[in-house]
């Protein structure tokens, strides 16, 4: 059987809606462009996955490509963590002046507000090839006005006159942040401002061979009012089963929220669903108990739905629910003349035994808690008390909640 309840704090605050960020532009460089507006590479052709030849010759490319490598360009770079296409490049001043600009105009922005750019970054450090006058960026304008610098890249000069490419935070031209390197890592900014029309552009300086980057997964977000404030989202075992709590501190339209469960985390079963509060602008906790949870680790999200079917999914929680970390020996000597028994318990960590004994009636005669060490544990069980009879041995793991049983005679 499994089990909520609800449980509705009043708090005295003011009202405020939530905000949260949806997706409304994104480009991934496996299609011939972005989700809307245009991609113009400025100075190089879109030499597509590999096919043709650059504009610039060997060792001066600039390019969309589906290939970790790319020898037939002079590359030695292996950039992983990319999923179908991407852009790279190298060299870029061997055929016209660096920096090399790739552009995405016309992307509508009217109405919205609060935004964040989100990208994928790769470059190529092992000889350390990034000299103080190298950089790559990420900057961005709204209806034809100044461009503003949202993400640089800049050497680190770790070794000498040259260094790794690591996040320029502050945009003084010394990379003080995360480095990047082979493989593709996200790297996100902010910005906020209101027109029709933003252009983003992309601009790298690398005027060396070696200098070796890659761009992937290009995406905007703008805020929009939540539905739902959730303000928290955890579970814990208890006794034998998985107790998951959640929390709103608001609600607008919110029909209820889905208790899903996984044992992979990629395919997830529906367990029950929760009715919400509709609208609300109190504190309000919910609570849901698994009593009948999957052994080892499982996956909890909620699936929150609106009245209108409209539904956001919240973070993904895991619960270790252990199977046995021990086993149990025999009792012996079993038939017993004295009531004093012994049985070994081998374990691979600590752990706590509640040990029951029950006669032929079911009843709970005899009960006691041990601790048990790694390795081999001898416990010695002393029922001298419970006369002559057929009894059941139980022994539960505090940790797993897994039962071992034993039948013992007393003569």
């Amino acid at each position: 059987m499994r089990s909520f309840t609800i449980l509705v704090i009043v708090y005295f605050f003011s009202f405020s809606l939530a905000q949260g960020q949806v997706v409304f532009w994104t480009d991934n460089f496996d299609g011939t462009g972005p989700s809307s507006g245009d991609r113009d590479a400025i100075n190089h052709t879109d030499r597509d996955n590999g096919s043709g030849t650059g504009t610039c010759g060997l060792g001066d490319y600039f390019f969309r490509t589906n290939l970790a490598s790319d020898d037939p360009s002079g590359m030695n770079a292996v950039f992983t963590g990319f999923t179908g296409s991407y852009w790279r490049g190298e060299d870029l001043d061997g055929c016209m002046t660096s920096p090399d600009i790739l552009e995405f105009n016309n992307i509508d922005i009217t109405g919205l507000s609060n935004f964040r750019f989100t990208g994928s970054f790769a470059a190529f450090n092992t000889t350390n090839p990034w000299e103080s006058t190298d950089f790559l960026s990420v900057e961005y304008r709204i209806d034809n006005g100044a461009w503003n610098t949202g993400i640089l890249f800049s050497s680190n000069l770790a070794n000498g006159t040259r260094g790794a490419l690591a996040e320029d935070i502050d945009q003084n031209g010394f990379g003080e942040g995360t480095t990047i390197g082979l493989s593709f890592t996200a790297f996100s900014f902010t910005f906020n401002g209101s027109g029709t029309d933003l252009d983003l552009r992309f601009q790298a300086g690398a005027n060396g061979g070696g200098e070796e980057f890659g761009i992937e997964d290009f995406q905007l977000e703008h805020s929009v009012v939540l539905p739902v404030e959730l303000t928290g989202f955890n579970g814990k075992l208890k006794n034998k089963e998985v107790e998951l709590n959640w929390s709103t501190a608001s609600e607008i339209n919110n029909a209820g929220f889905e208790i899903q469960r996984s044992s992979d985390g990629r395919h997830w079963e529906l367990l029950d669903f929760v009715p919400g509060a509709g609208n609300s602008d109190i504190a309000i906790t919910y609570q849901y108990i698994d009593s009948e949870p999957i052994k080892g680790i499982q996956y909890y999200r909620l699936r929150q739905i609106d009245f209108d079917n409209r539904h956001d999914f919240s973070q993904t929680i895991s619960i270790n629910f252990r199977s046995s970390t021990g086993e149990l020996g025999e009792l012996y000597p079993n038939p017993t003349e004295n009531g004093i028994v012994y049985i070994n318990y081998d374990s691979n960590t600590r752990e706590r035994l509640n040990i029951k004994v029950h006669n032929l009636m079911g009843q709970v005669v005899f009960q006691e808690s041990r601790e048990a060490g790694m390795g081999t544990s001898q416990l010695e069980l002393d029922l001298r008390t419970l006369g002559k009879g057929l009894f059941l041995v139980s022994i539960e793991e505090s940790s797993s909640f897994e039962t071992f049983s034993k039948k013992l005679a007393i003569h």
